[in-house]
């Protein structure tokens, strides 16, 4: 093998080793729920909540649409 392909393999070799500490650094801190992400993993009622925001937005979008001046009232003077 060509010296240059090897110490480029060899490099290459270092990078995927480093990120694959890397991520199972931040795997493990997900897997304990911590941080914000880790938290909102861990907890299936943040999952329940968004859902139930989504449908309620999604209602009054459709309200909005059928019942425009319900929520929009504009007068000149």
């Amino acid at each position: 093998m060509r010296p240059t392909l090897r110490r480029k393999l060899s490099q290459l070799s270092d990078q995927l080793s480093t990120t694959a500490v890397s991520l199972d650094r931040v795997v493990t801190r997900l897997d304990k729920g911590e941080g914000s992400l880790g938290k909102a993993i861990a907890d299936s009622t943040l999952y329940v909540d968004l859902k139930e925001t989504l449908r309620n937005t999604n209602q009054l979008v459709k309200d909005i649409q059928k019942n425009p001046k319900k929520y929009i009232n504009l007068s000149v003077f």
